[in-house]
């Protein structure tokens, strides 16, 4: 079967979710979301959906941030990576309870049937699979990092926790 991608962007990836939101949940209309699934519903005061209309589906990969403070310093990322293994955490650099990165992950609409649900995961693991595959992911800079649905729905979970209290605190709001 052919497949079409479609780049709805805009409002914080908000647009595309809506789309998907409101598709038939047939199977037929993924969505690839990011972090912007769990900090929209708390920045924005306006959402075109809610996020209980989407149901994650599986984490496909972990983008790590990089910070970069001079070029006497060390370039420091929150975790290690095995690209560049020379390069200490932000932790391991003396500053603590940095929690940033980003991730990708697909999601469908809520009331995708079950049965259809599962054969979209196998189809993914098949692909997260293949060792071609993830080389490529990683010259994207990304880290490949399969997760099933029940993994990857508490990821979310935690995420959504993790970012609200940070845009809470802070008072963030994109409207």
């Amino acid at each position: 079967m052919p497949v079409v991608v479609e780049n709805r962007r805009g409002a914080g990836s908000s647009i595309g979710a809506a789309y998907v939101a409101r598709s038939k949940p047939d199977g037929h209309t993924l969505l690839l979301g990011s972090v912007g699934m769990v900090t929209n519903p708390v920045m924005l005061k306006s959402m075109t959906y809610q996020s209980k209309d989407l149901k994650a589906l599986a984490l496909l990969a972990v983008a790590p941030n990089v910070l970069y403070v001079h070029p006497s310093l060390p370039v420091t990322t929150t975790e290690r990576i095995d690209e560049a293994p020379e390069l200490p955490t932000v932790a391991e650099s003396g500053v603590e309870g940095v929690i940033s990165g980003s991730w990708f992950g697909i999601f469908v609409p809520t009331d995708t049937p079950e049965a259809v649900q599962q054969q979209i995961l196998a189809s993914i693991k098949r692909v997260a699979d293949q060792e071609s595959i993830n080389k490529k992911v990683i010259t994207l800079g990304l880290i490949p990092q399969f997760e099933d649905q029940a993994s990857f729905k508490r990821f979310v979970e935690n995420e959504a926790t993790k970012w609200g209290d940070v845009i809470r605190a802070q008072n963030i709001s994109l409207d």
